[in-house]
Order: C-alpha cells, then structure tokens, then sequence
C-alpha cells in the first residue's frame, strides 16, 4: 500500500537523496488493514455495550481491587481529566515536527502514511482491548462521584489508557522520525518523548479514570506500536 502511494508521488518527491525508509506492500497493508478493521469493530461493539446498571454499581467494592491500583478509586478530578485531553489531543500534532527538516520534507509522502498507519493502528488495538476487557474505570468505586457520571457506555473502558498509548505513540514517533534525519540531541529529544505521556497517565489516574496497570500497559503498547512502520 505505500509502494502504490508512493508511486502516485513519485513526481512531488525528490530522489536526491537515497529514502530512509523502505517500501514493503507485505507489511504496510496489513498494518493498515489491522488498524482499520479494529477501529470500526471497536466503534460497533461500543455502540452496542449497556451501560453500567444501579444494582452493580451498589455491589462494587474498591477492596477488589489490589493494593497497587486500589489509590485510584479515590480520585475524581474533573480539571486533571480536562488536561489530559488536551495534552495527548496536542501530542498528536508532535510527528509533524519531521516536515521542518529538509530530508523530511523531501520525503513527505513517506512520512505522512507512516503517522497515518500508526495512529490507526494503535485506535484500534487500543479501542478494540477496551470493548472486549470491559474493565470499570476507577471513579464507579469511589461513592463521591455522582451517578449521573457513571451512566455512560465509556465508564467500562478501563483497560488500558488509550490518552497514555496514543500520547506515547504520538510522542515516540516524533522522536524516532526526527532523529532519523537529524541524530543530534537524542538524549533530549527521547527524554521529552517519554516524559509527555507519563505525565498524561498521571492525570488519568488522578482524574479517577484509570488504574496504575491501565496506564503502564497503554504506555508500553503506544511505545511498541510507535516503531512498528518504521522496520518495514
């Protein structure tokens, strides 16, 4: 699939330069179509979820849950949820940062399938993961949170954070195409990579939305899944 997009563009791109990154058919489809699929799956099957009834919501209990992630149901901030939107809604932009740099500009058709690939990809990993686990996030064991908040199809999308994998795909691959074409400050560059979304994880858990294994699973899969089209 990035072969037959390439080619369209073979007359936009400038060969004075030999690519960084390598055409492979065998792989870009299926990521693509790995993406897509779960992507659509996980919008039906949410649509299609009920919600969380009174009678359950009475019978939850925070000791159920273990000690390491038991600190989150006490948390419920709307201002810490309100932040983490827009951090890892404004990481999104961050990959962009490789069309400022000349071999990225040159090689723009390239770049621009590989962020969209990813991001699909890791929609719907993450998005299918959650219709299918079901986990209660943490606010509908804490009795402060009005029931009105809890009555959403969204209160059973635990696991894992979608805000820390799709911040830590979003800022990871930022860092990797950068330091492809320029490898200096690689120390900085990663170092901001991988503080952003451990700081949007934070703020999930403080906003009662997620556990502590919600979040370390999400940022392992963005982090995994940021690397996946650049070996092609």
């Amino acid at each position: 699939m990035r072969k037959f997009i390439y080619l369209l563009l073979l007359p936009y791109i400038s060969f004075a330069q030999t690519p960084l990154f390598k055409l492979s058919s065998g792989v870009e489809i299926p990521l693509l179509t790995i993406g897509i699929n779960t992507a659509v799956t996980s919008a039906i099957l949410k649509q299609e979820k009920p919600l969380v009834s009174l009678l359950e919501l009475e019978q939850l209990d925070a000791q159920s849950i273990n000690s390491f992630d038991r600190t989150a149901t006490k948390n419920h901030s709307k201002n810490a949820q309100k932040w983490s939107d827009i951090i890892a809604t404004g990481s999104l932009l961050l990959p962009l940062i490789v069309f400022t740099q000349e071999g990225g500009r040159k090689e723009w058709g390239e770049n621009s399938l590989i962020i969209l690939e990813t991001y699909l990809l890791n929609a719907g990993i993450t998005n299918i993961t959650k219709e299918l686990v079901k986990r209660k996030r943490p606010f509908l064991y804490n009795p402060n949170v009005p029931i009105s908040d809890k009555l959403h199809r969204d209160a059973t999308s635990s696991f894992f954070s979608g805000h820390t994998s799709m911040t830590a795909t979003s800022t990871m691959l930022a860092a990797n195409l950068y330091n492809r074409y320029d490898p200096n400050n690689k120390a900085i560059v990663w170092s901001i990579g991988a503080t952003i979304p451990l700081g949007v994880g934070y703020l999930r858990w403080k906003g009662g939305k997620h556990f502590w294994t919600d979040i370390l699973v999400g940022y392992a899969v963005g982090s995994g899944i940021s690397f996946s089209p650049l070996f092609a």
